[in-house]
């Protein structure tokens, strides 16, 4: 099993994309402030989600729960809440 593998993160604007290489047991809570600390994103209250393979993941799993054992790369689509949630 990788423990580290390449994310592929899509903007919200659909058009920007950012590659980080991260452990496979960092939680989809902790995306946010890596990748504000990119200037990928603007902080903001609601917050962000993340899409994958048509899956909204969940805060509180890690990147690895989402994918095989053996996958060296996954891509995320980010999502700002307001947008989501109307």
């Amino acid at each position: 099993m990788k423990t580290e593998i390449a994310v592929h993160f899509l903007h919200p604007d659909g058009h920007t994309e950012l590659t980080l290489r991260l452990p496979r047991d960092t939680r989809f809570a902790a995306l946010p402030e890596k990748l504000y600390a990119c200037g990928f994103i603007e902080p903001q209250k609601a917050g962000y989600r993340f899409l994958t393979q048509g899956f909204m993941c969940l805060t509180q799993r890690t990147l690895g729960d989402y994918l095989p054992a053996d996958a060296a790369e996954a891509s995320l689509q980010v999502f700002d809440l307001p947008k989501i949630m109307v």
